[in-house]
C-alpha cells in the first residue's frame, strides 16, 4: 500500500476515533453473523460465483452477478473467502457513507452549525440501525448495492458524472432500476449523455453475457422480475405496517422531527433552492422504496432496506437540530456519547439475536454431508430447499416435479417434514407410502430401494431461465396503453429474433 495513503489513514483514525471503533463494531457484527447464519440468497450467490469462474455446474438465471463476482474469493479460498467479500461490501459501505455525508454537511447540514465529523458520526450511526444490521449482509447484496447507490447520490448531488455507480447498484440488485430516471436530472445534457453512457458500459457486459448464454440481452433481469412478481400473483399479501415500523425503529420520532423541520424551514422560506431539492430528493427515495415494496407479492422486511437512507437523513436533520439547542458544550458531548451508548447496546443485542438463533441452518450441511456418506454426489437430488444444500454439495436442483415423477426416473428426494411449504408440488400425506433411503428428525431421503452411484440419475449442468420468451415478458407490461405488440416486435429486433 502506498505510504501516503497509509498516512492519510492515520490522520483520518486518529481524527475520527469514534467514527472509526462504530466501523470495526459494525464490520465486526458482520463477519459474526455470517458465522452464525447463512441467508438462502447468500447461498445462491456462493453457487453462482462458483459457475462463473468454472468451479460449479449450476447457476440461478434470475440472481444480479455483482455479489457473486465479488465472492470469487470462495471458488479458490473456500469459506475464508466469503468473509473477504463481507469486509470488502463493508468498506465500501463506510467510504460510500462518509462521502455522502460529507457532500451533504457543505451543502444542506453545514447549516446547524455542527462540526463535519459529528455529522458524519450522527450519518454513519443513524444508517446503521438494528434494521441494517439484521438484513445488510444476511442475504449478501442490501449493503452493497445501498453503498454503490450512495456513491451515486453524493456525485449526483455534487452535478457531476455518476451513472456508473447507479449501474453497480443495479449489477447488485435489480430493483435499483427505479432510480434510473435520476440519471436524467442535469441541466447540462453532455452530463446526461455521460451518465447514460457510464450506466450503458457498465451494464452492456452483463447483457452481452446474457445475450450469449441465454439468447436475450435482458434474460435475467425479466427472470427476477418473473420470479419476484409474474409468478407470485397468487399470494399477494396486503401491506405489513409492522414491516415499516421495524425499519424505521428507533429513528421514527427523529424523521418525523426532521420531516417537520424541514417543511417548516420550507414554509418560512428559510431553504435555500438547493436544500429544498436535496430534501426532495430524500423523500423521493422514500416514497419510491414504499411503492417497490408495495408492489411486490410477497412482502418480506429486506425489501425495505433502502428506505435507511432517507431515513437517516431525516433523523440526521432531527438530531442535528437537538444539538444546536443545546448551548453547553458539555451537554452536547455527553448527549452523543449516550446516543452511541445506545446504539452499541443495539447491536450488541441484534448480535445476541442472532448468536441465540445460530444453527438454524446446520440441517442443511447434515443433509449434504449424508449424501456424501450415501456416496451419491454424482447423482440427481430434488429439493424443495435446493439452494443451501446445493451450497455443500453442488448436486441439489429444484423439485420442479413431483416426488413420485423423480424417484420413477431414478432420481433422489430430498424433504425437510418441518419446512413444508404451500407451493410445494407434494404434501407429507402424499409421499408417506414412497421409499426411504436414509432420514433424521430434521430431513429424509426418498428412492427407491437399493439405489447407489451407479443406478441413479446422473447429476447435469443447470442453468436454465425460468422465462421462455423475456420480450413477451417485457411486451405485456405495456399492455395497459396497448403498446403490448411494438414493445414486443422493438425488443425481439434488438435481439435479433
Amino acid at each position: 500500500m502506498d505510504f501516503q495513503v497509509i498516512e492519510k489513514i492515520k490522520a483520518f483514525v486518529k481524527e475520527n476515533k469514534l467514527l472509526t471503533a462504530a466501523f470495526l463494531l459494525t464490520l465486526i457484527f458482520f463477519l459474526v453473523q455470517h458465522a452464525f447464519a447463512l441467508g438462502w440468497d447468500f447461498s445462491a450467490y456462493v453457487i453462482n460465483a462458483r459457475f462463473f469462474f468454472g468451479h460449479g455446474d449450476y447457476a440461478e438465471v434470475l440472481r444480479a452477478p455483482m455479489t457473486s463476482l465479488l465472492l470469487v474469493g470462495e471458488v479458490f479460498l473456500g469459506k475464508i473467502g466469503e468473509y473477504f467479500y463481507i469486509t470488502i461490501a463493508v468498506i465500501l459501505f463506510f467510504l460510500a457513507n462518509i462521502k455522502l455525508s460529507s457532500v451533504l454537511y457543505d451543502k444542506y447540514f453545514k447549516k446547524f452549525e455542527l462540526k463535519k465529523k459529528t455529522i458524519t458520526l450522527l450519518f454513519f450511526l443513524l444508517s446503521v440501525t438494528p434494521f441494517t444490521l439484521h438484513y445488510g449482509l444476511l442475504e449478501g447484496t442490501e449493503l452493497l448495492s445501498l453503498a454503490f447507490f450512495e456513491f451515486f447520490l453524493a456525485y449526483l448531488i455534487l452535478g457531476k458524472v455518476s451513472g456508473h455507480f447507479l449501474g453497480f447498484a443495479v449489477l447488485t440488485r435489480y430493483n435499483f432500476m427505479a432510480y434510473i430516471p435520476l440519471l436524467f436530472v442535469n441541466r447540462d445534457w453532455k452530463k446526461i449523455l455521460k451518465n447514460l453512457g457510464l450506466f450503458a458500459i457498465v451494464m452492456a457486459p452483463w447483457l452481452i453475457y446474457n445475450y450469449i448464454r441465454w439468447g436475450n440481452f435482458f434474460t435475467s433481469i425479466v427472470d427476477a422480475y418473473n420470479q419476484n412478481i409474474i409468478a407470485r400473483q397468487g399470494i399477494i399479501k396486503a401491506f405489513d405496517f409492522s414491516h415499516l415500523a421495524y425499519s424505521l425503529n428507533f429513528l421514527i420520532p427523529l424523521i418525523i422531527l426532521g420531516m417537520g423541520i424541514f417543511i417548516f424551514r420550507w414554509i418560512k422560506r428559510k431553504e435555500s433552492k438547493e436544500s429544498i431539492k436535496i430534501a426532495l430528493l430524500f423523500f423521493l427515495i422514500f416514497v419510491v422504496v414504499i411503492w417497490d415494496y408495495n408492489g411486490i407479492p410477497l412482502k418480506l422486511p429486506r425489501y425495505l432496506f433502502n428506505i435507511t437512507l432517507p431515513a437517516a437523513f431525516f433523523s440526521t436533520i432531527g438530531f442535528s437540530v437537538i444539538l444546536k439547542k443545546i448551548k453547553s458544550p458539555k451537554n452536547k458531548k455527553r448527549i452523543l456519547l449516550g446516543f452511541i451508548a445506545f446504539w452499541a447496546i443495539l447491536l450488541i443485542i441484534t448480535g445476541y439475536m442472532f448468536y441465540n438463533a445460530r444453527g438454524y441452518d446446520q440441517m442443511y450441511k447434515q443433509a449434504a454431508n449424508e449424501i456424501t456418506a450415501l456416496g451419491l454426489e454424482s447423482c440427481y437430488v430434488a429439493s424443495p430447499l435446493w439452494v443451501p444444500v446445493n451450497y455443500y454439495t453442488g448436486d441439489v436442483y429444484s423439485l420442479w416435479k413431483t416426488p413420485q415423477q423423480v424417484i420413477a426416473d431414478n432420481g433422489i428426494v430430498l424433504i425437510f417434514p418441518n419446512e413444508i411449504s404451500p407451493s410445494d408440488t407434494f404434501t407429507l400425506d402424499s409421499i408417506t407410502n414412497l421409499p426411504v433411503l436414509a432420514k433424521s428428525n430434521a430431513y429424509i431421503f426418498l428412492a427407491k430401494e437399493g439405489i447407489s452411484n451407479k443406478t441413479c440419475e446422473k447429476r447435469f449442468p443447470y442453468s436454465e431461465p425460468g422465462v421462455i420468451g423475456p420480450c413477451s415478458v417485457i411486451a405485456g407490461q405495456f399492455e395497459k396503453i396497448d403498446l403490448e405488440n411494438f414493445v414486443d416486435k422493438v425488443c425481439l429486433l434488438f435481439n435479433k429474433k
